[in-house]
């Protein structure tokens, strides 16, 4: 026997086959899905920064991917006011309508809902659109100042 040629032998069956092209097949999908994954935009998240971001709603469940004004971050919450670009609520008391739409990287009129703030994980912002501008951020920060002092309760006897 020393001098016969052995036929090599097979290492799969084709049923073996088909199944380690499926289980790579579906390896290259998850690891396609995962890179399309982003990671959301952590130190930039400060106040005063315009972002997209999944915002509940406030009368019912769900939550609706929209724009939202950044007031602050707690460990892996963030603090929002929404905005809204439905002109019927630009000019209603308790919006804010934001003058330099460029800087905040909105492309129609929109206003801040300056009386509904919410909190949503950290992952929940899917993205950065910009900024406040300078008049802006400040109008903001004068429009919260007085709603803080408005909602603080009388200490007068």
């Amino acid at each position: 026997m020393r001098g016969t040629a052995r036929r090599p032998r097979r290492l799969t069956t084709p049923a073996r086959r088909r199944e380690c092209d499926r289980a790579l097949r579906r390896a290259l999908r998850v690891s396609r899905a995962l890179r399309q994954v982003r990671r959301p935009p952590g130190r930039r998240l400060r106040r005063g920064t315009v972002v997209w971001a999944d915002v509940p709603f406030a009368d019912t469940d769900g939550w609706k991917l929209r724009p939202a004004l950044v007031t602050g971050r707690t460990g892996e919450t963030v603090r929002l006011h929404p905005i809204s670009s439905a002109l019927s609520r630009l000019g209603r008391e308790g919006y804010l309508e934001l003058d330099d739409l460029d800087a905040a990287g909105l492309d129609r009129p929109c206003g801040v809902n300056l009386l509904r703030e919410v909190e949503v994980p950290f992952t929940d912002v899917v993205d950065i659109a910009g900024e406040l501008s300078g008049g802006d951020g400040i109008r903001f920060e004068v429009h919260a100042a007085l709603l803080a002092v408005m909602a603080r309760p009388s200490t007068r006897v």
